[in-house]
């Protein structure tokens, strides 16, 4: 380990990338070798906060020297597909959650877990402090904020309209 240089670990970057597949079928993608960099860079930490070696090669390499994750461009709908999608879906269970992420950018988990109690439609705004996930069984839990805490979304006019419609329509 002591022996080991930041050149060293440059050369086994570009050799992952080139010809890293298991297979012979090519090298592995920009991500996997950003994923072997964070594990390299861990396991050298901890050898060095075990005084195994005297500094971490691996975080001496260069910003340009190592791996690059290719960033992915998200895709977005625009205004008029978001209005047909309301249309389409206004009269289906549906409708209320798609409002919610689409103009309040709450999570799906966060949505199921919502209760009328954290919601205050006199102020335009509503409390996170829970959300739902699937269990490995294929049960459904509640579950504390992702955060650990609550926060307060600010709901603009037409969630705020709808939530009012659906819950006299509960009622």
């Amino acid at each position: 380990m002591s022996k080991l240089q930041p050149i060293d670990i440059s050369e086994a970057y570009a050799k992952l990338l080139e010809s890293g597949r298991c297979d012979g079928q090519g090298g592995l993608s920009p991500r996997s070798v950003h994923h072997a960099h964070r594990v390299l860079y861990s396991a050298l930490s901890q050898a060095e906060r075990w005084k195994l070696i005297v500094r971490n090669p691996a975080a001496l390499l260069e910003r340009r020297d190592r791996p690059k994750m290719e960033r992915k461009s998200v895709k977005t709908i625009d205004a008029a597909s978001t209005a047909a999608v309301f249309d389409a879906a206004r009269e289906r269970r549906l409708f209320i959650p798609l409002v919610l992420a689409s103009l309040s950018g709450l999570r799906r988990g966060e949505i199921t877990a919502l209760r009328w109690k954290s919601v205050d439609l006199d102020n335009g705004q509503l409390a996170v402090v829970a959300s739902t996930e699937q269990t490995d069984a294929g049960a459904i839990r509640e579950k504390e904020a992702k955060s650990g805490r609550a926060r307060t979304v600010a709901l603009p006019a037409m969630p705020v309209d709808e939530l009012r419609r659906w819950r006299v329509q509960q009622g």
